[in-house]
């Protein structure tokens, strides 16, 4: 996980770097657990915007940079699994782990085009504590709490 300290804005929502803050634990069929976090990194590699050249953009440029790049082709992420080692807090979603415990690609993510339910899907909640088989929360309670605390987020923001 990066800090987010000192960092630059993304220069497109194509090349920033998504970091999943919680650790979740890959349980698998024998009953081994492994913490992991998760991340998305872009194909195009990560790129930031200069801040002098972000002054002079509109507020709301990466969604036309977003339209521009999707009308060429699809946008791909790999997604990646960084795996705890001994000693490593996965109660703590604030406290990043070093940045060379192994990364394992899991699987590729392709965004082909922007919703055209997009009215409806701004309308959800998200919900982290939804997963896979194979899939725990990890002993982080704010997991948790973020469950409830978007749903309250979401009936503020949708309120009329």
């Amino acid at each position: 996980m990066k800090s987010f300290a000192g960092q630059q804005a993304p220069a497109s929502f194509a090349t920033a770097r998504y970091d999943g803050l919680h650790a979740f634990v890959l349980v698998d069929e024998a009953g081994e657990r492994r913490p992991f976090r998760y991340r998305l990194v872009p194909q195009l590699g990560e790129v930031e915007l200069d801040s002098a050249y972000g002054e002079t953009l509109a507020p709301d440029f990466l969604i036309g940079d977003l339209d521009s790049r999707l009308a060429t082709g699809p946008l791909s992420f790999t997604l990646v699994f960084q795996f705890a080692e001994p000693g490593d807090p996965t109660h703590d979603p604030s406290q990043a782990w070093p940045e060379h415990r192994p990364l394992i690609p899991a699987g590729q993510l392709h965004v082909t085009a922007r919703s055209a339910r997009e009215d409806h899907w701004q309308q959800q909640v998200f919900d982290p504590t939804r997963i896979a088989p194979g899939v725990e929360l990890s002993d982080d309670e704010m997991l948790t709490f973020r469950r409830h605390a978007y749903s309250v987020s979401a009936e503020r923001r949708l309120a009329p």
